[in-house]
Formats: C-alpha cells, sequence, structure tokens
C-alpha cells in the first residue's frame, strides 16, 4: 500500500540488485531491472541471487561476496543478513521468490556434500518418518539413460532395504542444468509421484516404471521448444515417507441399512486378524458366525494365512491367493448414497445411514473358491466382513425388483475395447410378408361390466397379405415353390366366418414354402472381372474391419438365392453369415387391434409359442414355430412401407 511504501521510505529500505549493487525503494522496479538490465529469466540461478538482497542504506554487500558465500559456507544466513529488516506484508510474488530461492540453496547443498558415489542422507524430518536420500552424478553422466542405469541397483537396494522396515511410499526428483544461447543457465527437475512400497512389492518393475515417468516428463520438456539444451545432470533426490497403510482390524459394528439386508457376516472379534475370520465366515455353520470362538478355530486348517500382516492391508491379499492355489478374493467398500447422510454408528465410528457399495479390488477371473468381502470403514481403522448374498446386497441399487440378480463383477481392462460382433442380425432378410385385417363391426346391446355397456363387436371379415421378395431373388425360384408374387386377398362370408383361423393357416403354409426355399437352394457364386479384382483387393474384412491372416483368411460372400457377390469377409465373419430360420411377418396395427384376432388361433398345434406384451392386452409380436427349427415372427407395423403390388386378381 502507499502507507508501507511511505514507511519504508522513511526508514531508508531499499532492495539491492545483486549484480550492480544499484538501490531500489520498491521491489518492482528491482525485479524490472533485473529482467531487462540483466537479462536474467524469471526464478532462475542469476535471477534469485540478483533478487534476493534487501539492505539498509548504510549497508553495502558484493555480489561476489554474495557468491563467494553460496560457494563456500552454503549457510542460508550468510545470504540473508539477519539484520536485514523485512517488509511487514510480503507479496506472492516475494513468497514465490523465496521459495525457488531456497530450492536452489537446498539443491546447491545437497551437491556440496556428494563426495563419493552412493545414496547419501542431507536431511529428514518429522522424527524421520520423511527422509531423503541424494545420489549425486559423481561418474559425470552426460545423458539420462547413462546415468539412471548406473544408479539403477543402488536405488534397488536402497528401496528395498527401507521397505523391510516398514511399508513406505517413495518418490524420485531428478535434478539437472539447461543451458541457452542467449539466456542464463536453468536448473530443472522431473518428479515421479508418490508410491507405495512393500516388502513383496516387485520393486524392480516398479523403478522401472519410474525412470519411464521421469523420461517422458524430459520428453515433453523438450518438446514445448524452450530452446534450453541439458547441460549437466546433478542428481538423483529419493524421498522416503513411512507408510501405515490402512489394514483389517477389530470388530466394528455393520450400518444399519446393511444389517438389514442379511447378506453380510460380521464376525465379532477381539484381534487384528478379521481377515481370516471373514474368509472362514463361509464355513461356520449357520447360526454360529456372529461370534469368534471355537468355531471359527476349527476351521483354520482349510487356508494358508501365512505371510500375513495383523492387520492385513488390502495390497496383501494377493499372497493369500498365491499361497491358497484355486482362491480369488474381491474386497469392496461402502460410501454415502445419493440423498444420504453419513452419521455415527457403533462405537463413534463413520457409517453411511444409505450406504451404496462399490468395487475396490476385483479379480480377473474367479477361481472355484471365491470370496466377496466387505471392508467397514472407521475414522482409523477398518474390518473385513464376508458377503454371503451379493444380489440381496447390491440388488437395491440396480432395481426396485425382489427377484435375484445375476451380477458381473468384473470390468474391461486397461487397452480393451466394446466392439459389435452381431453381424448376422444386420443382413436384410430375402423376404417379408405384409399383411392387414378388416372387421365388420356388429351392433350390440349387450352389458360388458357394472359400468360399461357394449357398442359393436368387432368380427374379422377379410384379410390381405403380400410376400415382398428381395431385387435379386429369381422369379423362377419363387415360382418353383408356389410363393405368391401379387397381393393374396380373402373375404369371410356367412358360411366363412373363420377369417382370422385361415390367416393363421394360409400363413403358416407359406412359411412352410419359404422355409424350404431357403433351406434347398443354394446357387454358386459367379463374379465378373472388376467384382474379382475388387475382391482381390480388399485387405480387411467388410464387417469387423480387421486384416486378413492365415487364421482369419479371405472367403468371399455370395447370396444363395443367386450369384450375387455380397461381401469379402474373414472366415470368423463368414461362419456368421447364416441362411435365416425365420420369416417376419407384419400386420398394421397389431398390437392395438389385429392381435386380438389371431392371438387365439396360435394355438393349432404344439409347436411353441413366444410372446413380447406391451400390457396385458396389447403385444408388440409373437413366434410362432411352424416346423422344425423354423418359425414365422409376427410384428406390429404401424405404417405400411410404400410397395410396388403388381396387379392382383381380387
Amino acid at each position: 500500500s502507499n502507507m508501507l511504501r511511505h514507511e519504508k521510505s522513511h526508514k531508508q529500505i531499499k532492495f539491492q540488485c545483486g549484480r550492480c549493487k544499484q538501490d531500489f525503494t520498491r521491489q518492482s522496479n528491482l525485479t524490472d531491472h533485473v529482467q531487462k538490465k540483466h537479462g536474467f529469466v524469471k526464478y532462475g540461478s542469476e535471477y534469485n541471487l540478483a533478487m534476493g538482497i534487501a539492505v539498509g542504506q548504510q549497508q553495502s554487500i558484493s555480489s561476489m561476496g554474495i557468491v563467494n558465500s553460496v560457494a563456500s559456507t552454503l549457510n542460508v544466513n550468510d545470504i540473508i543478513p539477519q539484520q536485514v529488516p523485512t517488509p511487514p506484508a510480503p507479496s506472492v510474488k516475494r513468497a514465490k521468490t523465496n521459495s525457488a530461492r531456497n530450492i536452489v540453496k537446498f539443491k546447491k547443498a545437497r551437491i556440496g556434500m556428494v563426495n563419493t558415489p552412493g545414496f547419501i542422507e542431507p536431511d529428514s524430518a518429522l522424527d524421520r518418518t520423511v527422509v531423503w536420500y541424494y545420489r549425486g552424478n559423481t561418474e559425470n553422466c552426460a545423458s539420462y539413460q547413462t546415468f539412471l542405469e548406473s544408479i539403477k541397483l543402488e536405488l534397488i537396494e536402497k528401496i528395498n532395504y527401507c521397505v523391510r522396515i516398514n511399508p513406505i511410499k517413495y518418490n524420485l526428483k531428478l535434478e539437472s542444468v539447461y543451458a541457452h544461447r542467449e539466456l542464463p543457465a536453468e536448473d530443472r527437475a522431473f518428479k515421479t509421484m508418490s508410491r507405495e512400497a512393500y516388502i513383496h512389492s516387485d520393486v524392480r518393475a516398479m523403478v522401472d516404471e519410474d525412470f519411464a515417468a521421469l523420461m517422458s516428463e524430459e520428453d515433453r520438456y523438450m518438446k514445448k521448444g524452450s530452446g534450453f539444451t541439458l547441460s549437466s545432470i546433478d542428481g538423483l533426490l529419493l524421498g522416503i515417507y513411512e507408510h501405515t497403510p490402512l489394514g483389517g482390524s477389530s470388530y466394528i459394528p455393520l450400518p444399519e441399512n446393511i444389517m438389514r439386508k442379511k447378506a453380510v457376516i460380521n464376525p465379532m472379534n477381539i484381534d487384528d486378524d478379521c481377515f481370516k475370520w471373514a474368509i472362514l465366515a463361509r464355513h461356520v455353520p449357520v447360526g454360529h458366525r456372529n461370534h469368534v470362538g471355537q468355531n471359527y478355530y476349527n476351521e483354520e486348517h482349510r487356508y494358508d494365512f501365512s505371510e500375513l500382516s495383523s492387520p492385513t492391508p488390502i495390497s496383501e491379499i494377493h499372497i493369500f491367493e498365491r499361497r491358497n492355489k484355486g482362491v480369488s478374493v474381491n474386497v469392496y467398500g461402502l460410501k454415502p448414497g445419493k440423498g444420504g447422510k453419513v452419521g455415527k454408528g457403533g462405537k463413534g465410528e463413520k457409517v453411511g445411514k444409505e450406504s451404496v457399495v462399490y468395487p475396490i479390488r476385483v479379480v480377473e477371473n474367479e477361481k472355484a473358491e471365491h470370496f466377496d468381502l466387505l471392508v467397514i470403514e472407521g475414522s482409523e481403522r477398518m474390518h473385513y466382513t464376508y458377503i454371503s448374498n451379493f444380489s440381496r446386497l447390491v440388488r437395491s441399487q440396480k432395481t426396485l425388483h425382489t427377484n435375484r440378480l445375476f451380477i458381473c463383477k468384473s470390468y474391461a481392462g486397461r487397452g480393451e475395447v466394446l466392439g459389435f460382433n452381431g453381424w448376422a442380425n444386420m443382413q436384410r432378410h430375402p423376404f417379408a410378408i405384409y399383411a392387414d385385417f378388416e372387421a365388420l363391426l356388429e351392433k350390440q346391446t349387450e352389458r360388458v361390466g357394472a359400468s360399461t355397456d357394449g357398442i359393436h363387436a368387432h368380427h374379422p371379415m377379410s384379410y390381405g397379405y403380400f410376400v415382398k421378395a428381395a431385387a435379386d431373388v429369381p422369379v423362377a425360384l419363387m415360382e418353383k415353390y408356389n410363393i405368391p408374387q401379387t397381393p393374396v386377398i380373402y373375404r369371410g362370408s356367412g358360411s366363412r366366418d373363420e377369417v382370422a383361423k385361415h390367416f393363421v393357416a394360409s400363413v403358416t403354409a407359406l412359411t412352410i414354402r419359404l422355409g424350404n426355399l431357403l433351406k434347398a437352394t443354394n446357387v454358386p457364386i459367379s463374379m465378373g472381372v472388376e467384382e474379382l479384382r475388387a475382391h482381390n483387393a480388399k485387405s480387411v474384412c467388410d464387417m469387423c474391419k480387421l486384416g486378413f491372416t492365415e487364421t482369419r483368411w479371405k472367403v468371399a460372400d455370395h447370396c444363395h438365392l443367386s450369384e450375387r457377390l455380397r461381401h469379402t469377409l474373414c472366415s470368423p465373419c463368414n461362419l456368421k453369415l447364416t441362411t435365416p430360420k425365420f420369416v417376419p411377418c407384419f400386420l398394421h396395427n397389431l398390437s392395438k387391434y389385429d392381435a386380438h384376432f389371431i392371438v387365439t388361433e396360435l394355438g393349432y398345434n404344439k409347436e411353441s409359442i413366444t410372446v413380447i406384451p406391451n400390457t396385458e392386452e396389447n403385444y408388440i409380436s409373437f413366434s410362432k414355430r411352424v416346423i422344425y427349427l423354423f418359425i414365422v415372427h409376427i410384428h406390429s407395423l404401424v405404417k405400411i412401407p410404400l410397395i410396388d403390388l403388381p396387379n392382383s386378381n381380387l
């Protein structure tokens, strides 16, 4: 503020450039001076040294003295004298400057401590729960690959040594210097995310992944095109953080809504072996599962629980699976659902009043002996329970129905793609039947219900149907199997009242003839020169778009009713395009009207009937088996498509 700046002028507080010793009354003026006159990059090492001194009017420290002080003693107090007054309200920019300056100082301090190869311990914190180790580039390796490969075994040994003492989290920081033709050199650091490591972890594989992540970050930096190039590699900083993973501990009661479902067995234990008791709960006799006692001790021989910690973290479950062949374990957790609240459960533990089950650990393949465990989390601990009925536990999350659900617990892995392979269902059928009824309305006065009077009785008086064939179906073939090529009309009369029954019989006979035609006809393929050239030029399947191989060879798919080439397919896709075993029959307004005429007539024989209902009175479609493995599908058609009908003999 203006008042603060005015106060500084009376106290003769000035900001001095560490390079040319020029004094400024405002820090912003010093910033402009350092960047414009000296050309230092913001937060670079030279920039930090030039900006890092605020002195009184009578105090003067040369820039060379500062550089020598940093190189020799590496003492923070030598860089910032204690008697230098501090501005009463440091800005955000000032805080960033101090942070960047401290990073440079600590880095120089680490480099100054390195005299021999190997990791050294420059610092620790929080009673050694956080420890840093530094490996300098004492061999003066010029490339990252050479440096990282030279220290790889040392790094693996150091991490393994730490995890033998306690589970840890660690991360890596690769420090180096980048030079520029026109700008001062910059200190750069590439970091990895912290990750957990245990005594059973594959540290070598983890280190390989970390090195790849460092190189990936360095590659992204170089692709930005800043003009900086690698000048020297300083070293690698290893951060070790003591990690206490959340493991199964003593008893925690179930949330009330989970308890009501009676789908989870929660053994009441007084030790830290709740993982063991949750596994054994499956074999304990019904009625004695809620308390751990001799009933559980009698079942301990079933599985090998050695090498497991007590309490058992989720990360060690794979050890149990490895020690017990044919066993797999999924772990699920609880979280508050939408609209639910998080309240207090037994003994002050937080539980969700409306809890939702979610997966924590899911195996790819469930083994012969598979266990589903539910984890109840408290404020500082967790407790394993056994899911005895998975469907009952999660059913309310999926549906309001009360029937049992069969749930797929696995999910697509990384890199897996969901694809479509029902190509056979996309092929056009060579035949389709279009039909419609007309009804006669007879007046009636019969009372239907307590408050309903019948006005008309609907009696089917006639029907018509037309067989639409694909354009490439030969006429001679249709004549051979007596397939009508003109509309067929049937009218009832006083002596011929069974119009619906006649329709079902007529369509059934037609369907049988169409089935025989499709089954018996297989005209050999005939390709022209252009078709053959196009077929030979294709390298991928027209259906699945996969390339042809020795196991997926190229096949010319053709219409069996004609000699026409349809597709160039791979052999698996070609096998899926089988001859249709049904004929579709579309009726105008079937579900709301015509279905009532024919539904009672479909049971003329003992062949199966399937129905897709919309309501108890309206039906979407029927399927009637007419002969062995051949079906007529009767569907509703709201709008009849435009079809060029030939002249018919009515």
